[in-house]
């Protein structure tokens, strides 16, 4: 099954609609975006029939503040927001809510950001564990940890969580790592979201963890704020293409959302200096702007639909084998 997902980090019930009649089979929900439990969980109950729905929970948060015994010590100093790898407490916390979800049949899996965000602007708080550990080998030396490395640190988180989930299908993002890959069903790709190239996108990293006797489906994602609607398109078809990926996903902040915090709150220094690094504003069906297109959900509508026309005959099948031997 090829995967058609959304991430979806600020919700906007139109574009959800909108994104399910254009064949999205899948919506990845950040749990975190201020909505409150009882808003996500009555989405979750709209639209459990209509697509596959993932919870999505932040690993690292600036605007969470953990308890003492739950930060991460380096020897010198504690982060407020960096959790402990090895406090159960934390794990049962992160997955709290989406396990209530699975229990209450509103999702299909669950998935975890392992993303450090606010690290290059909180560095007092956050520091750059998961996504920088293979460069620098992050170890926490609280009282818990301290006779533990880096690498024995991290195979105890995965096993916290692995215990948490209880064989739950887990998906991760957007790190490159035995220790979490070896316990999750599918790896959102964020090294696609504004590039594409099989090798240096996908499969050098996809073999990274084939050698060690770990796979898992690939997702790419597509950042939708980096293109034109003609360019995004396009490179959507070009990913359902692929022979080197399972899916994709696209990833969203206002150009389908009225609620995205940059357009609430357009003079927060945070929005400012977020917009200066994305090149466009418009919602991506705007009628009125040259970078959107007022058919962009028929047109992918239409892209979806060929997805197994894309996929099959000799040829593709030949691809698939190839980027078997690397996947």
């Amino acid at each position: 099954m090829f995967i058609k997902g959304l991430y979806i980090s600020w919700l906007d019930e139109n574009y959800l609609d909108k994104a399910i009649s254009a064949g999205i089979d899948t919506f990845f929900i950040n749990l975190d975006d201020g909505s409150g439990k009882d808003k996500i969980k009555a989405l979750f109950q709209k639209y459990k029939s209509q697509v596959n729905l993932i919870p999505t929970a932040a690993y690292t948060q600036p605007g969470k503040r953990l308890p003492e015994n739950e930060q991460f010590f380096d020897g010198t100093k504690y982060f407020p927001s960096t959790p402990c790898p090895t406090n159960p407490n934390v794990i049962f916390k992160l997955l709290e809510f989406p396990l209530e979800l699975y229990r209450d049949s509103l999702c299909n899996g669950i998935a975890i950001d392992f993303e450090d965000y606010g690290w290059i602007a909180y560095p007092d708080l956050v520091i750059p564990y998961f996504s920088q550990w293979e460069e620098k080998e992050w170890q926490c030396k609280c009282e818990r940890c301290k006779n533990l490395t880096a690498l024995q640190q991290r195979v105890e988180n995965a096993e916290l969580i692995k215990d948490q989930l209880g064989g739950i299908p887990l998906y991760h993002l957007p790190i490159v790592d035995s220790y979490i890959w070896s316990i999750g069903d599918c790896w959102l790709n964020e090294y696609t979201y504004e590039k594409w190239g099989a090798w240096d996108r996908i499969l050098k990293n996809t073999n990274r963890m084939k050698d060690k006797g770990i796979t898992t489906l690939n997702l790419s994602g597509l950042w939708l704020e980096k293109f034109t609607a003609k360019d995004y398109l396009e490179r959507v078809e070009k990913v359902c293409k692929s022979s080197s990926t399972d899916g994709y996903w696209i990833y969203a902040q206002m150009r389908m959302s009225k609620n995205c915090y940059w357009r609430t709150h357009p003079n927060d220094p945070y929005s400012i200096e977020s917009l200066k690094a994305i090149p466009y504003h418009s919602y991506i069906d705007d009628p009125n702007s040259v970078d959107s297109d007022a058919n962009f959900f028929e047109k992918l509508k239409l892209i979806n639909s060929n997805i197994d026309e894309y996929r099959s005959g000799l040829w593709f099948s030949i691809k698939r084998w190839f980027s078997s031997k690397f996947r």
